[in-house]
């Protein structure tokens, strides 16, 4: 549950922050080829990725995707 409500929180953070940059100068624009990770907390397949795979930095990744536009 915990880690459920820590992960909510940081979506909305990451709503705020692409909001600011919108408003910034210098936009943040994803383009080709950038990855986007994702850290699904929802049990099942995620928690086993979880378990067979070591995290960096305290993230443990369990989706990648590759942008394209």
């Amino acid at each position: 549950m915990q880690k459920k409500y820590i992960s909510f929180l940081l979506s909305i953070l990451v709503c705020l922050l692409l909001h600011h940059s919108a408003n910034a100068q210098s936009t943040f624009a994803l383009q080709d080829g950038d990855l986007i990770f994702q850290e699904a907390c929802n049990g099942g397949m995620s928690s086993a990725i979880k378990e067979a795979t070591r995290g960096i930095d305290g993230y443990n990744f369990t989706h990648v995707g590759i942008v394209w536009v």
